[in-house]
């Protein structure tokens, strides 16, 4: 049976100039050159022997203080809920509560009147009848995100350029209501966000074409494993159960407070329980991003093209395997990175109570020495979160230590920041102008079914608040596999772009091209 000729190199490989004076072979815990074979360019013996050296299937365990340092935060926390619903709290009455109908001179606690969820009260609606509608809306953010990834896939340059052109005309548009409503301020700066937009519209043009071929990709790979998205829906399910077994915590932590005369004692449970708030929140998150990272830089080094055009990994279950790393041998690294993470966090919450109770006494140098304060860690917060996503990212494909991870990437930024930055940039405009749409869209949705069901106004603004937030939290779950999906294939591409040639050339083929810089040596025959 004839078979599809696959593009073989007639001379030597075209040259992609991905990390130009990066010395990936020295970065840590990475192979080198001299180790990967090169033999093979497509063929089916590069399954097993023709790929890089540098994804490591077998990590050892890294950072395992940080494992054992969140266990122990665990049970210190366990041990501050169960003493908090154990201590004896005084029951508080009302400021003003009813007087007893029979005794006018006494008072009675205060009794809440019993509600059916079958009556209606007053204008709103039975449960049986506003569950329904509710579902819906929340429902119709699901189809819409879904929508939008389809559209991604299909008008990705488009979308490229389209959310340019909206941030710019949004910024430009609040920038003239501040400038006629004489806030002059805001008005600078919204004017010169809009201008800035201008320019980095003309210098990004040269590169949306490689964020353009690297969205289409990662969103192809997404489709073939659909397990990402699972792995990120039910991060988001064990975010969600952790947030309400918190409130338990955040419960007892005020009980332990109103029981407690010291002052040092109660700032300290609180931000105990606020700092482990932060914590496991940033860990389950970057668990899913190194999860989907690890399926990614599987299917970069281990999928080949086969001569039929067809990608074939050898690998069962790659996502399964992926999430048993993340939370095995990973699970350190992802533990101290998000540590970093939390306590940056934390520290800013303890600033902004500083500076509303400093407000409070009126004492203005104080309140803006705590703004200050939280406002340059905002700045060391946001370069955290930006290098550990692609720390994360070396993370799951070298099975490197966190400071290992962090190093490397630092000598990525060095190396190809700009690229890294501007991509970064160009993908994050489309995902976070489909949040903003299908949010949208969807509390638009919720606004009209309360006006077709003709609920009272209140029921009609909580239907579009549930649409807009449901519709949002959903788009985000799906948005950020790609953000994951994208970040891992950069680095892939900076570490080892000959390791895609090998055994993808198609996919090299359209890299190389839309990629500014590259040079092609060698012609290619189909």
């Amino acid at each position: 049976m004839p078979q599809k000729a696959v593009a073989t190199p007639k001379g030597p490989p075209p040259t992609y100039q991905s990390l130009p004076g990066y010395d990936a072979a020295g970065a840590s815990g990475s192979a080198s050159n001299a180790d990967v074979n090169h033999s093979g360019h497509g063929e089916a013996d590069g399954l097993l022997g023709g790929q890089s050296e540098k994804f490591n299937r077998s990590p050892a365990y890294k950072d395992v203080w940080a494992t054992v340092l969140f266990v122990i935060h665990l049970g210190l926390l366990v041990a501050l809920t169960v003493a908090g619903y154990k201590v004896n709290v005084p029951e508080q009455q009302p400021e003003n509560p009813p007087p007893s109908r029979h005794r006018p001179d006494r008072q009675r606690p205060y009794e809440a009147p019993d509600a059916d969820p079958a009556v209606p009260i007053g204008d709103y609606p039975t449960l049986s009848d506003a569950g329904p509608i509710f579902a819906a809306a929340i429902l119709a953010g699901f189809g819409f995100s879904v929508l939008y990834v389809i559209a991604m896939r299909r008008y990705a340059s488009q979308l490229i350029t389209a959310s340019f052109v909206a941030n710019t005309v949004v910024a430009g548009v609040l920038g003239l209501f501040y400038l006629v409503s004489g806030a002059m301020i805001p008005a600078f700066f919204a004017l010169a966000y809009a201008a800035i937009h201008v320019f980095m519209y003309f210098m990004y043009r040269s590169r949306m074409e490689f964020s353009r071929v690297m969205l289409e990709n990662v969103i192809n790979i997404v489709d073939q494993y659909r397990a990402t998205f699972v792995a990120s829906l039910l991060g988001a399910v064990v975010q969600t159960i952790w947030v309400l077994t918190w409130l338990v915590s955040a419960i007892a932590g005020a009980r332990l407070v109103q029981a407690t005369d010291n002052d040092t004692a109660k700032y300290a449970v609180m931000t105990y329980i606020t700092f482990s708030l932060y914590w496991t929140s940033q860990i389950i998150k970057n668990v899913v991003h190194v999860t989907v990272s690890g399926v990614f830089a599987t299917y970069y080094f281990t999928a080949i093209q086969t001569a039929d055009g067809s990608v074939v990994v050898p690998v069962r279950n790659p996502t399964i395997k992926s999430a048993k790393r993340a939370l095995t041998t990973s699970f350190g690294s992802i533990a101290f990175g998000s540590l970093i993470v939390a306590l940056i966090q934390t520290l800013r919450a303890v600033l902004n109570t500083v500076r509303r109770n400093a407000q409070d006494d009126n004492n203005s140098a104080l309140a803006l020495a705590a703004t200050c304060a939280d406002c340059i860690l905002s700045m060391v917060e946001a370069f955290v979160a930006f290098i550990n996503v692609y720390a994360y990212t070396q993370v799951a494909i070298f099975g490197k230590s966190y400071l290992e991870a962090g190093r490397d990437t630092w000598a990525l930024l060095q190396s190809r920041g700009i690229d890294l930055i501007i991509n970064d940039d160009l993908t994050s405009g489309v995902l976070s102008m489909g949040g903003i749409l299908v949010a949208f869209v969807s509390g638009t949705l919720g606004y009209l079914l309360g006006l077709i069901k003709d609920y009272s106004p209140p029921m009609i603004w909580a239907l579009a608040a549930v649409g807009f937030v449901s519709g949002l939290l959903q788009f985000w779950v799906l948005a950020e596999v790609v953000r994951s999906g994208i970040a891992t294939t950069f680095v892939c591409l900076a570490e080892d772009p000959d390791a895609l040639h090998r055994t993808k050339p198609q996919m090299y083929e359209e890299f190389a091209l839309s990629y500014p810089g590259s040079v092609r040596t060698g012609e290619y025959d189909v």
